[in-house]
């Protein structure tokens, strides 16, 4: 049944824009950090890890600060978290032995554990990538017409389902190596003919829609993101 479940959301998340396990995992981080937020941060052994890693990231610090926010406009949560984090750290920096561990000036990763919601972030990507591949394993899987038309996986995820899930299932592995590499290559035929109608001696060729759009779908390979949000300009 879990299984099955998990095959639900995944063939939702591919009939969406954008790369499928990131909008699975950003939506299992969100409700971890909903729950998190109304539920434990008073509870000293949950907060213990974030302490320990001195806090979340950017991205899941500006996360955390949405909801709240978004509910009764209070940031009380937070101030939990972050009142008791600044007084720990207030103490270090009055320890002699700071100044002499240049650990601290290294990256955060190599000094503190990582952010929990990036933790689970990964654990939920695994997870989603295994069921992903165990699917598409199946020629006759109606995944395999779904994952054709949806946008496909990230590189990100596409590499790390590879690595980790590739040996087990080839036939997964080898339809998406295919199917990426088809997009890829049509994709950089379409930017090519963008930039050779920029030349001024093609000036007069139009520019199809395809190839308009061509390096979005590039930069949603990359990074994940849907098409969509790649069209903020700066206010002049």
């Amino acid at each position: 049944m879990a299984f099955a479940l998990t095959l639900v959301q995944i063939d939702e998340a591919l009939k969406q824009t954008g790369c499928a396990i990131c909008r699975l995992t950003a939506s299992a981080v969100r409700k971890s950090a909903e729950g998190f937020l109304y539920e434990n941060t008073l509870d000293p052994q949950v907060r213990e890890p974030i302490l320990k890693s001195r806090g979340f990231c950017a991205e899941h610090t500006r996360l955390l600060a949405a909801i709240e926010l978004s509910t009764d406009g209070s940031a009380l949560g937070l101030n939990y978290i972050y009142e008791q984090l600044s007084r720990i750290v207030a103490d270090e920096l009055t320890q002699p032995a700071m100044v002499k561990r240049p650990s601290l000036l290294r990256k955060r990763t190599e000094s503190f554990p990582p952010c929990p919601f990036c933790e689970l972030a990964d654990e939920s990507a695994r997870n989603y990538l295994n069921a992903l591949f165990e699917e598409l394993e199946k020629e006759t899987s109606p995944t395999r017409a779904t994952y054709a038309q949806s946008n496909g996986l990230c590189y990100s995820h596409l590499r790390g389902g590879l690595e980790e899930f590739g040996g087990s299932f080839p036939h997964a592995a080898a339809f998406l190596v295919e199917g990426t590499r088809d997009r890829l290559l049509t994709g950089s035929t379409r930017m090519k003919e963008y930039i050779r109608k920029h030349n001024w001696y093609y000036r007069d060729e139009k520019i199809s829609p395809e190839e308009a759009t061509a390096w979005r779908a590039a930069l949603a390979f990359f990074t994940g993101l849907p098409e969509e949000k790649f069209d903020h300009k700066f206010e002049k």
